[in-house]
């Protein structure tokens, strides 16, 4: 351009283009761009301490053992079979057809059985010989479910089966409120019985000869 001479604004942009265009051919790049800033995104690092393991499986340990005492304490407890050579039915046990509680051994090593029948009576044995026996005594078809049992009222019982029919009720329950059936085989004497006992409190022979001597 000449010294002095006047350009109008729109050849002043033309020659503006011009000279840029010109400087991209030479390879010089007229505006200085941006620096480009990437963002990383890091995950957290989080570090397990050995103490921290130890923690956490006691706390398990803990939740597993209180739920296990709730359940055993709030879960309804249910009756038990008399276990094998027990000589008494203790408070909501139950004998059931076939099975025997056993005395110990008494005048020249006699015993009484107390056995569950299969006709829902109970059958007292005295020396192996049958001496007598109590429950409905109306039963004439068999009953393989039946069980005796010193239910929780403290009475002597008999039922049909679990939950069934109840066939026989001592009703001893008002004047010996015991804890425990006992077949009992005397030391001194060739007797036996079948007692109702609260131990500490009284031993009433139920069934049979009071052991004397």
């Amino acid at each position: 351009m000449a010294a002095g001479k006047l350009v109008k604004p729109r050849q002043k942009g033309q020659a503006a283009a011009k000279m840029i265009s010109e400087a991209r051919g030479e390879g010089i790049s007229p505006v200085r761009s941006r620096p480009e800033w990437h963002t990383v995104t890091t995950k957290p690092k989080f570090i397990r301490k050995r103490g921290d393991v130890g923690i956490r499986k006691y706390s398990r340990s803990v939740l597993i053992a209180g739920m296990l005492l709730g359940a055993s304490i709030f879960t309804p407890a249910t009756q038990a079979d008399a276990a094998a050579g027990q000589y008494h039915l203790n408070l909501g046990q139950k004998l059931t057809v076939g099975k025997c509680i056993v005395s110990t051994k008494g005048q020249r090593g006699a015993v009484a059985k107390l056995c569950m029948g299969k006709y829902a009576n109970a059958l007292i044995y005295y020396k192996g010989v049958l001496k007598a026996e109590f429950g409905p005594n109306h039963v004439t078809a068999a009953q393989p479910k039946a069980y005796i049992t010193l239910a929780s009222d403290h009475n002597v019982k008999i039922y049909k089966y679990s939950g069934g029919p109840l066939l026989f009720n001592s009703k001893t329950a008002g004047k010996f409120p015991a804890t425990q059936l006992w077949i009992d085989s005397c030391a001194a004497l060739p007797y036996w019985n079948v007692a109702l006992v609260k131990p500490g409190s009284f031993n009433w022979p139920w069934k049979g000869e009071h052991c004397v001597g």
